[in-house]
């Protein structure tokens, strides 16, 4: 099994959901003793999610509370809808269904990315 492409599930047992994100990193051995293509929430490094019309409130609203009540360690939003389109990583999740850091920046701003990935997003090609 390749480790890059994989569609997977991401299985939230604080709260029995089952997400697919549009982007998903975890170690390589998650994805080796995965079933039924679910990856479970204690191995997430990170999910992204990109808004849409039809995902949009979703996104916003029932994936910020169930990943962080699995404590997903990062939610990453991408959100052309928002005013000229904005990214926004929430992290420190506190297992009750809230982030506690939430830092957004509009589109062509650069954004970090906490531990465990600790690096700088450049969302300049977020641009439309």
């Amino acid at each position: 099994m390749s480790d890059v492409g994989i569609i997977a599930t991401v299985f939230l047992p604080a709260t029995e959901e089952r997400f697919i994100p549009d982007l998903l990193i975890c170690e390589s051995e998650a994805l080796k003793s995965m079933e039924e293509w679910q990856v479970q929430a204690g191995d997430v490094l990170l999910v992204a999610e990109i808004t849409s019309p039809s995902t949009r409130a979703r996104d916003l609203q029932a994936k910020v509370k169930g990943y962080a009540h699995s404590n997903v360690p990062i939610y990453l939003l991408v959100d052309p809808d928002d005013d000229e389109g904005s990214t926004t990583v929430y992290s420190a999740p506190d297992g009750k269904g809230r982030y506690r850091d939430e830092h957004r920046a509009a589109f062509g701003e650069p954004l970090t990315l906490p531990e465990p990935l600790g690096l700088e997003l450049d969302t300049a090609g977020f641009l439309k």
